[in-house]
């Protein structure tokens, strides 16, 4: 008999309600760390080209932390419906471990804001891009323009990068940036841009992108990094109180094929 004894009490019922609630708020914190993790990865997709293993990685992480707290928060719900204790014990020590790599995970996010080799790494990455801007043979051209377009910045420092760049030498380029170093340009019925971003422009953007980029990442890194640190700290308040309500349960002799 693996299944608790369920007294009659308004006491017992009153326990069995609590872990059906804290059981779905641990479900909850699960689908948090999910959505954060998702939607950063979707966002790591747009400059892919850019983007480090290792930032991925701690986003993907997050992700897969949260669909198996989700998974585990079932157990526990289930657990509670049907009082089953030894159930009720797998939820409690899955989720303490789930905890335990949860911190770990998030210490190792936030160490990666401090990390200056993947900063670097990344600089290095952006400027042999920068380098290819133009060539038909790379997508180097569309991979550009998206970043510039979306960080509103332009250059690997500096509008100054395409000063000497090989591909704005050329004599009809001479003096010209990319559009998407510009906003608001003018296009024509077709949409295509009439007029030339230069650095003169009232609208170019004025960032270099490695400075956007850099701050882009520490800042999706800080909203996993406590994404994970705050769904802990719930969680270790859940695993407690869950912990103290199954006290009112009847343990069985047994719980197989543990003990």
């Amino acid at each position: 008999m693996t299944t608790a004894s369920k007294p009659g009490t308004k006491r017992a019922a009153t326990s069995t309600w609590l872990l059906l609630v804290l059981t779905v708020c641990s479900g909850l914190c699960g689908l948090c760390m999910f959505i954060a993790g998702s939607v950063v990865v979707a966002e790591y997709n747009v400059y892919l080209d850019f983007v480090t293993g290792s930032h991925i990685g701690s986003a993907v992480c997050i992700i897969v932390i949260g669909l198996i707290t989700i998974t585990v928060s079932i157990i526990g719900f289930y657990a509670s419906l049907k009082c089953h204790y030894c159930l009720m014990v797998t939820f409690l020590t899955l989720m303490s471990t789930i905890l335990f790599i949860e911190v770990i995970a998030s210490v190792s996010t936030f160490s990666l804001n401090a990390d200056a080799s993947r900063d670097a790494s990344m600089k290095t990455s952006l400027q042999q891009s920068l380098a290819l801007y133009g060539d038909p043979g790379s997508h180097a051209t569309k991979a550009w323009d998206l970043l510039q377009t979306e960080l509103h910045c332009c250059g690997l420092n500096a509008v100054d990068d395409y000063k000497d760049h090989a591909y704005f030498r050329n004599s009809s380029r001479l003096g010209s940036l990319p559009a998407s170093c510009c906003q608001g340009l003018q296009v024509d019925d077709m949409g295509k841009v009439k007029e030339r971003c230069r650095k003169s422009s009232a609208l170019r953007h004025r960032p270099g992108c490695a400075s956007a980029f850099r701050s882009t990442l520490r800042n999706n890194l800080s909203v996993v990094a406590a994404v994970g640190m705050l769904v802990a700290l719930v969680q270790l308040v859940l695993i407690i109180a869950a912990g103290f309500l199954v006290k009112h349960w009847k343990a069985p002799g047994a719980c197989y094929p543990c003990y």
